[in-house]
């Protein structure tokens, strides 16, 4: 009886392996980021684009959480007006974990200066991803709450799975 057990225990443990990996779920929490460095560029119709660096640390709120005490190298373009109202702005960011295990994600800033988003709010998607990433799929939102000093910080949440 014990050794049916067993060999049914690891035929269902082998057999499946995706049951076993994989995970998915819903996620948010906090994010902030610093700005590294920052170019602008004024074009001849007057707008200006602004093209960052910046280092961000993402945290869930489930601590437990595979995307939960993340660091990320960012690099971003926004579009301001003649007379410097946001116009556009979109970017990459690639994240690691403790561990040296990473994924990518595409931002895009949806909305800005409204009644619903007084800051910057927008939404992204993850894009790809190495070690225990590796084929993570997913997108969610976010949304800037503060900018003081170079320093962004505003909460996030998504869907995501992983094979």
């Amino acid at each position: 009886m014990r050794r049916s057990v067993l060999c049914t225990m690891s035929f269902l443990l082998l057999g499946s392996p995706a049951l076993v990996l994989a995970q998915s779920g819903q996620s948010g929490g906090q994010w902030s980021s610093h700005t590294v460095s920052e170019e602008t560029m004024q074009l001849a119709d007057g707008r200006m684009v602004v093209m960052s660096h910046s280092a961000q640390a993402t945290l869930a709120d489930d601590k437990n959480h595979p995307l939960s005490d993340q660091r990320a190298d960012c690099a971003g373009q926004f579009i301001l007006s003649a007379d410097g109202a946001f116009m556009s702005g979109s970017g990459t960011c690639f994240s690691r974990d403790s561990d040296g295990d990473g994924h990518s994600y595409w931002w895009v800033v949806d909305a800005s200066e409204t009644e619903d988003c007084p800051d910057l709010c927008g939404s992204f998607t993850y894009y790809g991803g190495y070690g225990k990433y590796a084929g993570m799929t997913g997108s969610g939102t976010w949304r800037r709450d503060a900018l003081i000093n170079g320093m962004g910080l505003g909460t996030w949440e998504s869907s995501y799975a992983m094979p």
